[in-house]
């Protein structure tokens, strides 16, 4: 499929959708998450500017254990009459993607359809007075870029104690990496977040795995909330690696459940801490948000695996070097683009991976991130800024830094809850290399064509440099997602 093809593509779906938009959203009102609609009677307009972002109500909703904030520190009614049937939700998300790639004026096109992910929300809300609780089962029957290539289980034990005023948010279990509001939200309303939340975000000479978003660890969260001021603080046992047994290329995962192990030298890391500060300055996703993480993770010295470089480096066989150069340029792949970048190798032997890990000696990274964040509403129109910037440990000594920032636009159409919007990227993984940014511009809606459908079309255009002397890689991606939620 040609450039031009895939923006016919993009524009035919664009016109069947705002003529979708026209026939239904002016006659439906779509409903909040049908659980907490069906508990509460209440319309999307009351937590959300655009489902799934929220505005004030919302997000005081979610810190309050997902009880209405005048509800702290009070008897629920609701339990005195449970219905199962208010506390569980399930989503689907089919998707259908054609990407194409560009480089060295060689150009490759492919399309797929998918089921992403299916989803289940199980007992989302108090328990009693002071306790609630949150449980989260996410299964990809596909892999795919965004966060962990795998089935993952998310969830909380809360405490909350205060009034509406003002409340402590105590929770145990497996949190979100990131929970926000305005710029800072985690919820976006296109397919894809911006590059400083989703990338694997820092990379001078190897990958050092970490993006701010990308994985679910198990840890400890401290809040308090008072009127429209957030603190909140999160420690966590680090990410670890692995071996991904399909594509013998090295992947990091958070300590999401029991059941995955990582490889022995990387059994360690942590902890880290994750700190976070909110003021809402409009009820809309009007904010000013300040993100800091602060990790500690044990790395192979990746740059060492590539006899070209390093001669004098034990012997390596060519598939032994691929498990090792394949990570050199994973963060093209992990910003949820391509994998055909990546080289493909005869799949090793368990005994040939160990050898081969056995080979490579491992550091110790201690980094760093810290973002500014920013959002505010004029009228039908959402204003967001995100800038972040990292420090990582350089295998060999020293240390390097990442930038990158976002700015994007929204505007609401035909009703309160269905937008259209753009946003920018800008990425630098390694300051201290020239050549390396990553530029993108992205394109979508999020159209609420029924009270519990949500279609996303997204469209993107991004540069990759990958270094002086190295062509560049252009990929055109266009998505269509449907969210079917009950």
């Amino acid at each position: 499929m040609s450039a031009k093809t895939l923006r016919q593509t993009f524009y035919l779906f664009l016109a069947a959708a705002l003529l979708g938009v026209a026939l239904h959203t002016r006659t439906r009102e779509a409903n909040a998450m049908p659980m907490f609609a069906r508990r509460y009677g209440v319309p999307c307009s009351t937590c959300h500017t655009s489902p799934p972002r929220l505005n004030e109500v919302g997000y005081k909703f979610r810190a309050a254990g997902f009880r209405m904030p005048e509800e702290v520190g009070k008897i629920p009614e609701e339990l005195s009459k449970v219905k199962i049937l208010n506390h569980i939700g399930f989503r689907l998300q089919p998707r259908l993607d054609v990407l194409r790639s560009e480089s060295g004026g060689v150009s490759e096109t492919h399309s797929k359809g998918t089921l992403f992910a299916a989803e289940a929300y199980i007992w989302y809300g108090p328990i009693n007075r002071y306790f609630g609780s949150n449980l989260k089962v996410t299964i990809y029957p596909d892999e795919g870029f965004e966060t962990e290539d795998e089935e993952r289980v998310e969830g909380n034990i809360r405490f909350t104690y205060g009034n509406q005023d003002g409340w402590l948010d105590l929770r145990a279990g497996v949190p979100h990496p990131m929970e926000g509001f305005g710029g800072s939200e985690y919820y976006v309303i296109a397919n894809s977040r911006p590059f400083i939340q989703e990338l694997r975000s820092a990379f001078f000479n190897q990958n050092t795995f970490f993006g701010p978003i990308t994985y679910h660890q198990a840890g400890l969260t401290m809040a308090y909330h008072h009127k429209k001021t957030t603190i909140r603080g999160v420690i966590t046992p680090g990410i670890r690696l692995k071996i991904d047994e399909k594509t013998d290329t090295l992947q990091a995962f958070g300590r999401k459940e029991p059941f995955t192990h990582a490889i022995p030298q990387h059994n360690e890391g942590g902890p880290d801490v994750q700190l976070f500060f909110n003021q809402i300055l409009h009820p809309n996703g009007g904010n000013v948000s300040v993100y800091f993480y602060d990790g500690r993770s044990h790395l192979p010295r990746l740059d060492m695996a590539n006899p070209m470089n390093h001669p004098t480096t034990p012997e390596f066989t060519p598939q032994m070097a691929g498990l090792f150069a394949s990570n050199g340029i994973r963060p093209l792949a992990t910003a949820g683009l391509s994998s055909e970048a990546l080289p493909h190798t005869d799949a090793l032997t368990r005994e040939e991976e160990a050898n081969a890990l056995a080979q490579i000696p491992w550091f110790k990274n201690h980094f760093n991130r810290l973002a500014f964040y920013t959002g505010y509403p004029i009228k039908r129109l959402s204003l967001l800024f995100g800038i972040q910037g990292g420090r990582d440990a350089i295998g060999s000594g020293g240390h390097f830094t990442s930038l990158g920032h976002f700015t994007e636009a929204n505007v609401k159409l035909f009703n309160d809850i269905s937008v259209i919007g753009a946003r920018y990227d800008w990425f630098d993984p390694a300051r201290n290399l020239d050549q390396n940014e990553m530029k993108g511009f992205t394109a979508y809606m999020n159209l609420w064509l029924h009270s519990e459908l949500r279609v996303t079309p997204e469209y993107q255009h991004l540069v990759f440099n990958r270094g002086v002397g190295q062509n560049k890689l252009t990929q055109d991606r266009f998505q269509i997602r449907l969210y079917w939620i009950r």
